[in-house]
């Protein structure tokens, strides 16, 4: 096999990367998002930033997403501008105009130090969710980013899922029949989706104080629920498992979400096909940079092996056998670096989702073993004969 085949069956076994995400709708909740402030950022960056900000909303699939032509025809009808607006109260007024139950704002903060003879720059990103309905702000969330535009994607849908995670946390309802192993919610397809687990607790005693009002709440768990079928007002659940309490009409049922790192899964993916990881860790600016020093330090060795055989001449003497191994250097180089960049990336990335139920039902087989901090290994077995 001559060096020509040799590159050639290297350059068609590069293969495009494809990464799939199944991103389901957790509530179709409607979202506005307002221009970003800063008085240290360029006004086409914060531009830029949150009309990427109002794609990744829509990209997301669990919203209603405004558009901005529309919020900027009411900024413009109350002789407002889309950055100066500090003041919920005018955030709120804007949110019930749009018909929105959530506003999105936030400010970006611009520093650079000195360091190593060379200035380090760092863009601080805080955006905010406020409930319109109540007027108040539902959650905060801070990142910090060394380049805002670069890297703006992967910070895109991490605000995006941390303020989704804000809004799962409200997603609960109350069980309204229970018929043997079937339990019936009063959560629609607008919040749930097949395959949901929702985990059950009952109120318990409340504390109150001297005025008489509850300060406390206690809370007893009661089960999950694996979620089978949907309707627009209501859904048919399954048990899944359950204390030594029964289920029962009026106890609290509400989506579990997991919280989860790209660590791992980036690591794995660079270490099968360099740059995979990247592109995983929604970073395609960087997913390059792996199979091409891998692919160039291959044909670097390839052709240098091919020079020392035939005894060419390179740089004034003869090739030597050890010049190959540079390209052999490099390829190893740009795979360990796919590898270290994906696990150190993904592993700073938190993601939140809806929890899908691991068994299909209490009363089919299944095999589940557990234990919680300061308590015993609890191990299930059903089986059904």
């Amino acid at each position: 096999m001559n060096l020509k085949t040799k590159i050639l069956i290297l350059a068609l076994s590069i293969l495009p990367v494809l990464t799939f995400a199944d991103q389901s709708p957790i509530s179709k909740d409607v979202v506005a998002v307002m221009r970003f402030e800063s008085s240290t950022v360029r006004n086409d960056m914060l531009d830029s930033f949150t009309e990427s900000l109002i794609k990744a909303f829509v990209s997301d699939g669990r919203f209603t997403v405004v558009e901005r032509d529309k919020l900027t025809a009411i900024l413009n009808e109350m002789k407002l501008q889309l950055s100066g607006i500090t003041s919920d109260k005018d955030i709120v007024e804007i949110g019930k105009m749009v018909n929105a139950h959530y506003m999105v704002c936030g400010n970006i903060v611009y520093s650079a130090e000195y360091h190593d003879r060379k200035y380090v720059e760092q863009y601080k990103v805080t955006a905010r969710l406020v409930d319109i309905e109540k007027g108040t702000v539902l959650s905060s969330y801070s990142t910090d980013t060394a380049n805002l535009m670069t890297y703006s994607e992967s910070v895109m849908k991490m605000i995006v899922s941390q303020l989704a995670y804000s809004l799962s946390r409200k997603i609960e309802g109350r069980i309204v029949n229970v018929s043997g192993n079937e339990v019936f919610t009063d959560l629609g397809q607008e919040y749930l989706k097949e395959g949901f687990l929702l985990k059950v607790e009952r109120e318990g005693k409340g504390i109150l104080n001297n005025k008489g009002e509850t300060i406390y709440q206690e809370k007893d768990p009661i089960g999950r629920l694996k979620v089978i079928s949907i309707q627009s007002k209501g859904s048919k659940c399954l048990v899944l498992d359950s204390t030594s309490k029964t289920f029962a009409e009026g106890d609290k049922v509400f989506l579990s979400v997991k919280d989860y790192d790209k660590g791992f899964g980036a690591a794995w993916r660079s270490a099968v096909l360099p740059g995979w990881g990247q592109l995983y860790n929604d970073q395609p600016e960087k997913a390059f940079i792996p199979p091409v020093s891998v692919a160039g330090g291959i044909v670097i060795y390839l052709i240098l092996d091919d020079a020392y055989r035939k005894g060419l001449v390179t740089d004034g003497r003869p090739a030597a056998e050890s010049d190959k191994y540079w390209g052999l250097a490099i390829a190893i180089g740009g795979y360990l670096y796919g590898v270290i960049d994906a696990l150190i990336t993904g592993s700073s990335l938190h993601y939140y989702e809806p929890e899908m139920a691991d068994y299909k039902s209490k009363s089919q087989p299944a095999f589940h073993m557990g234990c919680n901090q300061g308590q015993a290994l609890t191990i299930v077995c059903n089986i059904k004969f």
